[in-house]
């Protein structure tokens, strides 16, 4: 009997351990193809695409995202990861199947609550005792809230290394919608020289085509690998041009919600419409935040976030344009190229405003300016220096710490002087280019302006053969090859004017013609000694054709002016 027990003992056991292993496999590979099953939802945007079939559907979805906006960000156990998190699965919301960019960062369990720091209450206090005036004359920014050490912070939160202090500002924020080419972490991925971010709006369709058929063409872009997102957020519902912030009142230019007043009646047909949009072209990121013009720094850290978390590390630079801006394709490739990798995985550039002052509200229920801020909320009487948010330029590393530094920097209106808070929480002082050009710019674009507004660019830029082809001398030798032959064509180019008169037309031309055929009569009747001397004694040679101000012209041309003849 015994012996039948020691042969038979080994068996049970193994069968026994058979077993468990078969389901512990089976329930892990069900857990695995869960996980990859949700997965590659969020990178299809099936959530997205459910939510805009129907207007209920699209009312329940935003309802449900709504309701996961927690006013006080993460519980302190779900911060489970480092940032930029080693595993994208991380990031997917624990009840929505979309990706929430909260930062992610280990805690202590008796982490200190921000609003009961020290520091936090002096700073309270300071603003509290602080009526009216310009405010502080100091550069103590490092009070404004969190008080850290944000080298150590950023270190520390890279690392996994547990923290001892919460966030003051990790509002949850929901990409509803990833664009597929772009840091999209179910796609192999192509690594672009540069990442363009372009700000746009909901209701920008038209900006949003006009980029497309342009800067954005990829002729323009020569052995140069450049990727292309627009950030949006999603129309706000019973939108107005009045705001209310801390008992004041603020109200938009008619231009600046024009558009949102055009949808006014029906927000989801509008949607619908940025869905398809979004379906077409694949380039657009679409966040959970109503798409307003002060809910700018919200864009703002939720595009650091999205690049920081999803985009490649080995990507070295992006540039942030705002929508009414175009870029000049060749001058970003040479700026580009003028800069080793690790210069642009360090930069912070773009035009620089230096210490302007903060606008402050009326206090007598007048509508104030809408970039003012109120001493409770920025008590000092100059911002630290900022970049203009027209274009501005950023490195990876620098992007990667903005995205930290955002969730214990307290939120400001702003969102410029909120970047220039947090380059000054980081000890960075963000350069001043000259190539960053916010007026017209036919002499910058010559010069190597990366950027040109919208409006001058329609006027200056032939967007169909090269950016910089149409003026002489051309800046190129490659403007000069003819498109048909092996050779230099030296036909002159320069744009024309719409409404340019043909030379054929013009009243000296016609005048010069009647000239010539009275001329033709006399020689009918004169003989030869007579048609030596023919002509006109007048030394008006102007109106030999053409009859034009030639310094005018030669100007014109150098400089991509319209020739109106």
């Amino acid at each position: 009997m015994l012996l039948n027990w020691i042969v038979l003992l080994p068996i049970i056991c193994l069968w026994t351990a058979g077993i468990i292993f078969m389901l512990s496999f089976n329930n892990n590979n069900n857990e695995l193809s869960k996980n990859y099953s949700l997965f590659k939802s969020v990178c299809e945007n099936i959530y997205f695409k459910q939510c805009t079939q129907s207007r209920r559907a699209w009312l329940n979805c935003i309802e449900n995202v709504n309701s996961r906006n927690r006013p006080n960000g993460l519980n302190q156990s779900d911060f489970i990861t480092t940032w930029p998190p080693s595993s994208i699965t991380s990031l997917i919301d624990d009840e929505l199947p979309i990706i929430n960019l909260a930062l992610r960062a280990a805690f202590t369990k008796d982490a200190e609550n921000p609003l009961n720091n020290k520091h936090y209450q002096h700073f309270r206090s300071l603003t509290e005792s602080m009526k009216d005036g310009r405010g502080l004359w100091s550069w103590q920014y490092n009070l404004f809230p969190q008080m850290l050490d944000f080298n150590k912070l950023i270190v520390d939160v890279e690392n996994g290394i547990p923290l001892t202090n919460l966030p003051i500002n990790n509002l949850e924020i929901f990409a509803l919608r990833l664009p597929k080419y772009v840091c999209n972490p179910c796609r192999r991925q192509i690594i672009p020289d540069l990442i363009v971010v372009i700000k746009s709006c909901s209701y920008c369709t038209a900006e949003r085509d006009h980029a497309r058929n342009t800067f954005m063409q990829k002729h323009l872009w020569t052995n140069f690998t450049v990727q292309f997102v627009f950030v949006v957020g999603v129309p706000y519902p019973n939108e107005s041009n009045m705001f209310t912030f801390s008992k004041h009142k603020f109200k938009l230019k008619n231009s600046w919600w024009a558009l949102s007043r055009k949808h006014d009646r029906d927000r989801w047909t509008f949607m619908k419409r940025l869905a398809m949009e979004a379906e077409l072209h694949e380039d657009l990121l679409i966040g959970s935040f109503h798409d307003t013009y002060f809910n700018l720094t919200t864009k703002l850290i939720f595009t650091f976030r999205w690049l920081s978390a999803l985009c490649p590390a080995t990507v070295p630079l992006f540039i942030f344009v705002d929508n009414d801006y175009d870029l000049v394709p060749r001058n970003v490739i040479m700026y580009y190229k003028n800069k080793s990798a690790d210069e642009l995985r360090d930069l912070a550039a773009g035009h620089r405003n230096e210490y302007r002052f903060v606008i402050r509200p009326y206090y007598d229920g007048n509508i104030s300016n809408i970039w003012a801020v109120t001493l409770k909320e920025f008590p000092w009487a100059l911002y630290p220096a900022y970049l203009c948010g027209a274009t501005f330029m950023l490195g990876s590393n620098i992007v990667k710490r903005l995205a930290i530094a955002s969730a214990f920097t307290q939120h400001i209106r702003v969102d410029d002087a909120y970047l220039g808070i947090l380059f000054s929480k980081l000890n960075i002082l963000p350069q001043n280019l000259d190539v960053i050009s916010l007026g017209n710019g036919v002499c910058n674009v010559q010069s190597g302006a990366i950027n040109i507004p919208l409006s001058e660019s329609k006027r200056i830029i032939d967007w169909k053969t090269d950016s910089n082809c149409n003026t002489w001398p051309p800046l190129s030798v490659e403007c000069l090859i003819d498109k048909r032959l092996p050779a230099f064509n030296l036909a002159l180019k320069f744009p024309l004017a719409r409404n340019a008169l043909d030379s054929i037309d013009e009243v000296t031309y016609n005048k010069f013609g009647d000239i010539i055929s009275a001329n033709c009569k006399k020689q009918e009747i004169l003989d030869d000694e007579e048609l030596e001397e023919m002509g006109s004694n007048s030394t008006d040679y102007s109106i030999y054709p053409q009859n034009l101000n030639f310094s005018k012209l030669i100007y014109d041309i150098q400089y991509r002016i319209p020739v109106q003849t």
